[in-house]
C-alpha cells in the first residue's frame, strides 16, 4: 500500500507542477469555473449554465491557441553568492542576454529548483516534525509527510521578477530574490523564462539551463563569549603551528652549546664570528583553545532540537573569541571529526560551511565523541557543550571535561519543557525559545 501511496504521490506532484507552470492564477480560476458550469449544465432545459460553458471553453481554447510563437533564445548567467543564511532573503543579479533576431517583451524570470521529488526510502524512514500529533488517518495516508518533504528538499522559497523589454543582442540585469528556509544546500537547475497569452490564462515558458549551488549557513543567534578564566596551555609548536602543520618555536635569543643540543639548532653564523659553538634558544609558545561540541546522536533523520542544536553551535563559533584563540569544533557524523579554526588555520565561513552538512548521527556510538574530546580535553582552556538530550554517556562527557580541568558551558536542547530532565548539571534551552534563553547566560 506504502509503494502504491508513493507512486500516487510522485504522479500527483508531477501534474500539479505542470498546471502551476502553465497556467495563470485566472487560468486556475477559470478551469474551476468551467468544470462546475460542465457538471451543472449538462441539462440545457433546465438550466442557462451551458451558455456560460461556452463561454469559458471559447476563451480557454482562444488563448491556448494565441502566442504559439513563443520561443526565446535567451543567454543567462546568474552571479550567486558563495553562501546564505536561513530565513533571510538574499538578492543577486542575473544577466540576461538576447541572442533571438527580435525583441522579447513581457517575459517572466524565476529560479527552477532541481526535482524535489523525494525518493520512496525517504519518504518511508523520515517522519514529518509533530507528526505523531496528526490523527491516525493522516499518519497512514502520510501526505503532510510528502508536503514537507518536498519543501525541505527544495530548501528554499523564489521570487520571480519581470524582464524589460530585450532588444536583439541586448543584455539586460535583473536581480531574483531567494529565501533559504533550512540549512544546507540548495540546487538550482536553471532559470525559467515565461510569458502569459494575451487573455492571462494560459502560461508559455522554457528553462535556460544554468546550474547553481547556494551553501545556507545554520541560523545565528546573538551570544555572548563565554567566561572562562582564559588561561593558555602549552601547545607543540606554539604560534608557528597555528598557521601551518609541523613542529616549531618561538626564537629567542643565542648562547653557547651544551652537550645533547641538536645539531640542527647551531647557529652557524654566531659560531663563525665568535669562534665558540653557539645554538639557537627557543621558548615554546602558551595560547587558549576553546571546544565546541555538538552532540548529533539522534534517532530520527530530521529534529527539530537537532536543527537548533547546529544553530546554537554555530552562533558561538561565529561569535569567536579573542584573535590569541583557537577554536576546535567537534562532532561526530559519519565518522568522528575535530575542525581547528583561528589564527589563521581556518576560517569562520569554512567552519560554518561544515555545520550546515551536519546531519543526525544513527548508527555509531556515542563512545566515538568521548574519544574525541579526551584525546583534545588537555589541550583547552574552556568548551561549549550543546547536547541533544541526557542519559549516562552525556553525563560521562561533562565529567571528562572536569577530571580534566575544563571550564564548560553546557547547554541542554528540548523539545518540550514537560521533558526536562530533573538534576541536570547543565542549562536547559526549549526548542522555541533559544534566543530568550540564550540572553540570560
Amino acid at each position: 500500500m506504502r509503494r502504491r501511496l508513493y507512486i500516487w504521490y510522485r504522479r500527483t506532484e508531477r501534474f500539479s507542477r505542470y498546471l502551476r507552470e502553465r497556467l495563470t492564477p485566472v487560468g486556475m480560476l477559470v478551469w474551476v469555473l468551467f468544470f462546475s458550469a460542465l457538471i451543472f449544465g449538462l441539462n440545457t432545459q433546465k438550466s442557462m449554465v451551458f451558455q456560460i460553458l461556452a463561454i469559458l471553453f471559447s476563451l480557454l481554447t482562444l488563448s491556448r491557441l494565441a502566442d504559439r510563437s513563443f520561443s526565446p533564445r535567451l543567454a543567462v548567467r546568474r552571479h550567486l553568492p558563495k553562501y546564505g543564511a536561513a530565513g533571510t532573503p538574499l538578492r543577486y543579479p542575473v544577466t540576461v542576454r538576447n541572442l533571438g533576431d527580435r525583441a522579447e517583451k513581457g517575459l517572466t524570470l524565476r529560479e527552477t529548483p532541481e526535482d524535489p521529488t523525494p525518493s520512496f526510502e525517504e519518504w518511508r524512514d523520515t517522519p514529518e516534525p509533530g507528526e505523531e500529533e496528526r490523527n491516525r488517518f493522516d499518519r497512514l495516508m502520510r501526505y503532510y509527510r510528502w508536503e514537507w518533504l518536498i519543501g525541505k528538499r527544495i530548501g528554499a522559497t523564489f521570487e520571480p521578477a519581470e524582464l524589460p523589454t530585450l532588444a536583439p543582442g541586448e543584455t539586460r540585469d535583473i536581480e531574483l530574490t531567494l529565501t533559504p528556509t533550512r540549512r544546507g544546500v540548495v540546487r538550482l537547475a536553471g532559470l525559467r523564462a515565461e510569458r502569459s497569452d494575451p487573455f492571462g490564462v494560459w502560461k508559455r515558458g522554457l528553462v535556460v539551463p544554468a546550474e547553481g549551488r547556494l551553501t545556507v549557513l545554520p541560523r545565528l543567534y546573538p551570544v555572548n563569549a563565554p567566561d572562562f578564566c582564559g588561561h593558555r596551555r602549552y601547545h607543540p609548536g606554539g604560534v608557528p603551528s597555528a598557521h601551518k602543520t609541523g613542529d616549531s618555536e618561538e626564537f629567542t635569543q643565542v648562547r653557547e652549546y651544551r652537550p645533547g643540543d641538536p645539531l640542527r639548532k647551531i647557529h652557524w653564523r654566531s659560531t663563525a664570528r665568535t669562534g665558540m659553538l653557539t645554538v639557537k634558544e627557543f621558548q615554546n609558545e602558551y595560547f587558549a583553545r576553546v571546544g565546541i561540541i555538538l552532540d548529533t546522536f539522534l534517532k530520527s533523520s530530521f529534529s527539530a532540537v537537532l536543527e537548533e542544536a547546529v544553530s546554537v553551535a554555530a552562533s558561538y563559533v561565529a561569535r569567536g573569541g579573542s584573535d590569541d584563540e583557537m577554536v576546535d569544533l567537534m562532532f561526530v557524523g559519519a565518522e568522528a571529526y575535530s575542525f581547528t579554526g583561528g589564527r589563521g588555520v581556518a576560517s569562520t565561513d569554512r567552519m560554518l560551511e561544515i555545520l550546515a552538512g551536519v546531519e543526525p548521527c544513527r548508527d555509531r556510538p556515542f563512545d566515538d565523541l568521548l574519544r574525541v574530546v579526551a584525546e583534545r580535553a588537555t589541550l583547552l582552556c574552556g568548551a561549549v557543550v550543546v547536547l541533544t538530550g541526557w542519559d549516562d554517556r552525556r553525563r560521562q562527557l561533562i565529567e571528562t571535561l572536569e577530571t580534566a580541568r575544563v571550564e564548560h558551558l553546557a547547554l541542554l536542547i528540548i523539545d518540550n519543557a514537560a521533558t526536562i530532565p530533573t538534576e541536570v548539571p547543565v542549562r536547559v534551552l526549549e526548542v522555541g525559545r533559544i534566543a530568550e534563553g540564550l540572553r540570560r547566560l
